[in-house]
């Protein structure tokens, strides 16, 4: 099958754009033949001033995707990230081309933001509605302008029945992000569930309960949760190491709080962090929103790791309850003192870490990936 990707990159790498990669390189090793449509948004202000005020409707980007669609000849164009540069414009010249699959990575199609957060907190003030709450609020960049140009964007479309009508197959991370996007006016019959994969570490050399490593592996910013995990690991004293890795903009304030038994070890390749996870005792992922479904989770799964996570959403949907002692309630600092003090049983730690190493491979593994997506495209093209 000849397969086209067509994705907006993020300006600072993330979570969507390794899914993009690694797709690509899947299908591929399964014998498809895939090409990717790749734009990235400006990064100077004039540059991305201009592209965010045709951002509702982008005809330039149109025309690159109509040439690439034309000298590749798809059997089946998927879709990611459009936000803002290709901008939903280009779902119409697809549709027209070829059958049209796309990956509901987060929730943009109900939040300006695309995160169902506002000032720092839970919010779902737009889901099925207009989204002109979002603008009063300034919720995208924190600035009324662009915020009125994202919320015009998703109110054209919905009024166009853009994605509703020209999208054959539409793949949400989880069962609660479907739930969402339902709610927002999805045609619910087309929306599947793609879980996230991950490659296989491969196996451990030593059970997670012989090391005394906490890993906490993303991106250094709010939602992210790293500045509550620092107040839980402060107050609970353990006699533990937690090794923080990523970047992010409160890489500098956080490391300035000089926490005990704190490593940073800033950005590294995911080779070496699938070597740190294999030889740590757990995995800490304190996000404080509406997660997709985050790969961190995944790789620690695939670690046989148990994973510290908060009870929200569709992170907890993807470690599951009977992860109950490791599971810890949104915003609330006494609680992860509690999930982390858990971790001194060694017999719960080793347990959790195969019973979600079985639910990797159940469900997050390439071949269990790609029999989801060859499905997906079978049924956009039927």
């Amino acid at each position: 099958m000849r397969i086209l990707q067509i994705h907006n990159r993020y300006r600072q790498p993330g979570g969507e754009d390794s899914v993009v990669f690694n797709q690509t390189r899947l299908l591929s090793s399964a014998g498809h033949t895939v090409d990717e449509h790749l734009a990235t948004n400006p990064g100077k202000a004039l540059g991305a001033t201009t592209a965010l005020a045709v951002a509702p409707w982008n005809p330039a980007a149109v025309q690159r995707v109509r040439r690439h669609i034309t000298g590749f000849r798809p059997d089946v164009i998927h879709l990611h990230n459009t936000w803002f540069t290709l901008s939903p414009a280009v779902v119409w010249e697809a549709s027209r081309r070829a059958p049209v699959v796309l990956t509901l990575h987060n929730y943009r199609l109900g939040c300006i933001a695309g995160n169902l957060l506002r000032d720092g907190d839970l919010c779902r003030d737009c889901v099925g509605k207009t989204p002109w709450s979002g603008v009063i609020h300034r919720c995208y960049r924190d600035r009324l302008l662009p915020s009125a140009v994202a919320g015009a964007s998703l109110g054209l479309h919905r009024l166009l029945g853009t994605y509703r009508n020209k999208v054959k197959v539409f793949l949400a991370l989880t069962e609660y992000l479907r739930s969402v996007m339902v709610e927002c006016g999805l045609p619910a019959e087309r929306v599947k569930v793609h879980q996230n994969f991950s490659a296989d570490p491969g196996p451990r050399s030593q059970p997670p309960s012989n090391s005394s490593t906490v890993v906490f592996v993303g991106r250094i910013s709010e939602e992210k949760g790293l500045g509550l995990l620092l107040d839980a690991w402060q107050q609970a004293a353990l006699d533990m190491q937690l090794v923080v890795i990523g970047d992010g903009p409160l890489a500098a304030e956080l490391g300035a709080r000089r926490v005990p038994n704190v490593t940073w070890r800033g950005h590294l390749p995911i080779e070496e962090v699938r070597t740190e996870l294999l030889m740590a005792r757990a995995l800490a992922v304190p996000s404080q929103w509406y997660e997709g479904t985050p790969i961190t989770a995944v790789e620690g799964m695939a670690a046989a790791l148990p994973v510290l996570a908060t009870r929200l959403g569709a992170l907890y949907e993807t470690v599951g309850e009977e992860t109950g002692p490791y599971l810890a309630s949104y915003g609330d600092v006494a609680d992860w003192v509690r999930a982390l003090h858990a971790l001194g049983d060694d017999h719960t730690v080793d347990g959790i870490g195969r019973l979600l190493r079985t639910r990797y491979e159940a469900t997050h593994t390439p071949t269990a990936a790609l029999q989801r997506l060859e499905h997906a495209y079978q049924e956009a093209t039927a």
